[in-house]
């Protein structure tokens, strides 16, 4: 399973050369992935910028939740 995460998390890295990499499907996967790596301080940054593009969605501030609980 961790092996998935760490292709997700590659996979939704951003990259100068595309275009798309900020949209708020690809910033949201790229938290779950980095949550679920223990990368949590990532993770937070990644779905902090997905809430300020779409801030209508509860499931961000779900996964925000759970990296703060995480964290402390």
């Amino acid at each position: 399973m961790r092996g998935d995460y760490e292709r997700a998390a590659k996979l939704f890295q951003p990259q100068p050369t595309r275009c798309d990499r900020d949209t708020y499907e690809v910033l949201y996967n790229l938290g779950i992935a980095l949550y679920n790596l223990n990368r949590l301080d990532e993770a937070r940054g990644v779905l902090q910028r997905a809430a300020t593009l779409r801030p209508e969605q509860p499931e961000v501030f779900y996964r925000l939740g759970l990296v703060a609980s995480a964290k402390s």
